[in-house]
């Protein structure tokens, strides 16, 4: 079943392809395609990467979208978005990447929900002072970014566009890019959480149907 799943008849076995980052919401898929790896391996990557960190951050959405209370979900796609590169968005001292302009509209969120129980920002703060900037437009002059619900699974991808890609490379095995120089802007979108990816949700039901024999 795993194998269906994750459509690992469809992956190529060597981690030899052009490693690029995925839309998230068209083309190839988190499957089988990333800045850090191809085929099989990136397969294993994801299997990874939803078992502990994806799948149980939609459950907590879910969970806490019941009743009285509130949730907002959204996705870090800045690259590299490996799990921990946010840090350097969140504690900013010295940073160079994410750019000053993410940065500032990510703290602006995470700092306004903290207070205000919202993560929901002026469109000004969002595009960071750039004209180019592309953001959710809502009411008020706020970005639009509606609570996250089972009936209305949105989730804000957080990502930035333009600059110049900058390949780092730690080992032969190991390599990924980075948005350098200026021009650099935010990127944000409203997506469907369940259809990222080319499906998560199913993946995510997957793994809670197995939940009782695969802890986690």
């Amino acid at each position: 079943m795993l194998n269906t799943v994750y459509q690992i008849n469809s992956s190529q076995p060597g981690d030899n392809g052009t490693r690029y980052d995925t839309l998230g919401d068209s083309g190839p898929t988190a499957l089988n395609q990333s800045e850090m790896a191809t085929g099989l391996q990136q397969a294993v990557f994801d299997i990874s990467a939803e078992t502990v960190f994806d799948c149980p951050a939609q459950w907590l959405a879910e969970a806490f979208s019941n009743g009285s209370r509130q949730a907002w979900k959204y996705q870090y796609s800045v690259t590299p978005a490996y799990h921990g590169a946010d840090l350097s968005a969140y504690f900013a001292v010295d940073a160079t990447v994410p750019n000053a302009g993410f940065r500032h509209a990510f703290q602006k969120i995470l700092g306004n929900f903290i207070i205000n129980n919202t993560p929901v920002i002026s469109m000004t703060e969002a595009m960071a002072g750039y004209t180019n900037s592309t953001v959710p437009i809502g009411a008020d002059g706020n970005i639009d970014w509606p609570e996250f619900t089972q009936l209305q699974p949105w989730q804000m991808d957080l990502n930035t566009t333009g600059g110049t890609i900058s390949k780092v490379t730690v080992t032969p095995e190991l390599e990924y890019y980075e948005r350098m120089g200026p021009g650099i802007v935010n990127d944000l979108r409203l997506v469907n959480t369940p259809a990222w990816e080319g499906g998560r949700g199913q993946r995510c039901a997957f793994w809670k149907d197995v939940s009782l024999r695969v802890p986690q």
